[in-house]
């Protein structure tokens, strides 16, 4: 009884959340809209993250690549074809996901830290191939594309990704993807030697992480209307979101997304002083403590700490 009772409180809090965030572009806030907007891309990037660097524990500093190659895939095909960039986002994500699936193979052999070197050189080539084929990709001018569409369409558009992405990780997680991902995450010669696959589990969590981060860049190429290299492969966007998820508690559903409020909220503070030049500085330097001090995050420590009421924890849990 306490079970179901728990899960109907957790229920309805969702529903008044869910009511509350679906009726806000009736106020006409721009300001409130586009900062919904903004935390509903960094929660589907955090939660798609999560796959590969929660579950499977590979950390994958160059993500942010993938955020980028799906905004410019989706920037060119739209200009090719003379269309939207919205109407462009399922054809790019298709190819991100594909060129994803058979990098991941060789990528994926090397572990720990070298991985996450790795894929920090990845970013980087993708940065060089832009560059280097200026009359598709505007190089180091960028690429501009037409007038986006009315502020609101990107607001549930948001939303709708968002909690598609949630819901995605949610039904992983619990699924014998999720078990095998776990037990890579744990001890992944074990888990070879009790019968996991794990050289196709890893690219599938590859995969499935980077399909969400090529959907949410063409998201916002169409939002900007305009992308540039320095922008879209930005490393400080990959660590910006792998500390939103140590943060929040990686390998959990409501980690990602607390920490991603966190962070949000540090970030808009910081945009108006002067440490807002430093951010990259400053979320390298949030990323080590939170590894030292704060290892299993937000979500372990609310569990962990007796001063919290328990009804707040079985929220959380």
């Amino acid at each position: 009884m306490k079970s179901i009772k728990n899960l109907s409180t957790n229920m309805l809090i969702i529903i008044a959340i869910l009511a509350i965030l679906f009726l806000v572009p009736l106020t006409k806030d721009r300001f409130l809209m586009t900062t919904i907007f903004t935390i509903s891309i960094f929660v589907t990037l955090a939660e798609a993250y999560n796959i590969l660097g929660g579950y499977t524990g590979y950390v994958n500093f160059g993500y942010a690549a993938f955020y980028g190659l799906g905004a410019y895939v989706t920037g060119i095909i739209a200009r090719s074809l003379n269309i939207s960039p919205l109407y462009a986002i399922p054809i790019a994500t298709l190819i991100v996901a594909i060129a994803s699936a058979l990098m991941s193979v060789p990528l994926l052999r090397i572990k720990g830290v070298y991985f996450a070197i790795a894929m920090i050189t990845v970013n980087y080539i993708f940065y060089c191939l832009v560059i280097l084929f200026p009359e598709v990709t505007g190089a180091g001018v960028g690429l501009v594309l037409p007038p986006p569409p009315p502020l609101e369409l990107f607001y549930y558009l948001g939303l709708i990704i968002m909690l598609g992405t949630i819901l995605f990780v949610y039904k992983l997680s619990n699924s014998k993807f999720g078990l095998a991902f776990k037990s890579i995450r744990e001890d992944e010669d074990a888990a070879e030697i009790s019968g996991v696959n794990t050289t196709v589990y890893k690219v599938l969590a590859f995969t499935f992480s980077v399909i969400p981060a090529a959907i949410t860049g063409g998201i916002i190429a169409s939002y900007w209307s305009y992308i540039d290299p320095p922008t879209m492969f930005d490393i400080g966007m990959s660590v910006k979101i792998i500390l939103m998820v140590r943060l929040g508690g990686p390998g959990t559903i409501i980690g990602p997304i607390m920490g991603t409020v966190v962070v949000q909220l540090i970030s808009y503070a910081l945009r108006y002083t002067l440490a807002g030049v430093l951010h990259k500085v400053i979320w390298g330097a949030l990323l080590a403590a939170v590894v030292v001090f704060l290892p299993n995050g937000l979500v372990e420590f609310i569990k962990r700490a007796e001063w919290i009421p328990e009804e707040f924890k079985r929220i959380i849990a």
